[in-house]
């Protein structure tokens, strides 16, 4: 299963993202390779964060954590990974950045070592 997250995020956030993978008209901010996200306008002169979000161990080559935002609120599923680019966390939050559903963290050797249910996922 980790190995699959791990597949998933490097297909989805380490390909060269372009424009076209923001939502809402957003625009990619920042370095592929070192931290991306999507921004929209928010209307006051500044940018709020919204849609795909990765920052990477540049010394490793490999992603620390990806996940989403949802107009400025941390949401959806993100993982976070080890320095040796294992998959150590598995956690979701609502689109209003309320922590979700099942929250799995592994050791370093592929073991689940805690587990947490929120209920507070909408259907």
């Amino acid at each position: 299963m980790r190995r699959i997250l791990f597949l998933l995020a490097i297909s989805a956030l380490a390909c060269g993202a372009d424009d076209s993978s923001c939502p809402d008209g957003g625009e990619l901010i920042g370095v592929a390779g070192v931290e991306q996200w999507c921004a929209v306008d928010n209307g006051h002169g500044g940018w709020t964060k919204h849609g795909p979000y990765s920052i990477w161990d540049t010394d490793r080559g490999h992603l620390q954590r990806s996940g989403q935002y949802c107009h400025g609120a941390i949401c959806g599923t993100w993982l976070v990974w080890r320095d040796t680019g294992d998959v150590a966390s598995e956690i979701h939050y609502t689109e209003t950045g309320e922590p979700c559903g099942t929250w799995i963290h592994w050791d370093e050797d592929g073991n689940e070592t805690a587990s947490k249910e929120y209920d507070t996922c909408l259907p």
